[in-house]
């Protein structure tokens, strides 16, 4: 059992955290990323986080309402750039276990919703800048900015088809949350799909391969696009799902999830290309 346990849960996240492929303990070799095993486990470990978050919200109700969602992007940007702390070996390990995924992402969360309670919605964006801001410096002065093409072309695209969301959708889905919802999906597919272009990596070792299973699986069926294919694809079923929803809490941790794995996967996946890391 522990030799399982180390194989396809605890051995990729120490992988992960010294920066190599594998790792080996009692004979037993672990290799960092996503397995079937971890995947599973973690996904059962978000939805019991996020049943027993909704039952906590409801139960302390505040109104919370799609704009809370957008106020609390800080700390989803928070979350994505400590994750490239260690990406960027900026801490040492073993300190960097604490900026792996799952980890940090709970960290985060530790912080969030006990404040996502007490405080109104624009102090919660200014507590999340508090945090995000001196984050933010620290890479900057740690990191090299060394691919302004990538950076100008993920941002350009990003925003080039967050405008065509805008300009085709129906009013009833133009509204900040669902905007923000569009734009998050379609950064991280840009910023995925185009750092797996060696013409606009410098090291060509370093461009982006998906470790998430299903980001693997499109990749594999659409070659480069494929990330951003499966970003579309989430876009529409989560802007599907939400509008159906007469539940304020359940559209606001709704939006907060794809937030979370649109900006701040889709912002580890930039900054890894715009440093060369």
């Amino acid at each position: 059992m522990e030799e399982f346990v180390w194989k396809y849960l605890l051995g990729p996240i120490i992988a992960d955290a010294k920066g190599v492929e594998t790792v080996t303990w009692n004979s037993v070799t672990a290799v960092t990323g996503y397995n079937p095993v971890n995947t599973v486990a973690y996904v059962l470990l978000a939805g019991s986080i996020l049943y027993l978050a909704y039952r906590y919200l409801e139960r302390m109700d505040i109104g919370l309402s799609p704009s809370t969602a957008v106020y609390s992007t800080p700390f989803i940007l928070l979350g994505g750039t400590l994750r490239f702390i260690d990406d960027a070996q900026i801490v040492p390990f073993p300190y960097s276990i604490v900026f792996i995924t799952p980890i940090i992402y709970l960290l985060v969360a530790a912080v969030y919703i006990p404040a996502l309670t007490r405080l109104e919605e624009r102090d919660l964006m200014k507590l999340g800048n508090i945090f995000l801001v001196p984050t933010v410096i620290l890479v900057l002065v740690s990191s090299d900015i060394v691919n302004l093409v990538y950076l100008v072309s993920v941002l350009g695209l990003s925003f080039i088809l967050t405008g065509l969301y805008y300009f085709f959708v129906d009013e009833n889905f133009s509204t900040k949350p669902f905007v923000l919802l569009a734009f998050s999906q379609l950064f991280e597919g840009s910023a995925s799909m185009l750092a797996s272009v060696p013409q606009l990596i410098s090291d060509t070792s370093n461009t982006y391969q998906p470790k998430q299973l299903l980001a693997k699986l499109f990749n594999d069926l659409f070659g480069v696009p494929g990330v951003l294919v499966m970003k579309v694809g989430v876009l529409v079923l989560g802007v599907s799902v939400i509008k159906d929803l007469e539940d304020d809490t359940l559209r606001f941790m709704g939006l907060m999830v794809l937030y979370a794995v649109g900006l701040g996967t889709g912002l580890r996946v930039f900054l890894r290309a715009t440093a060369g890391v």
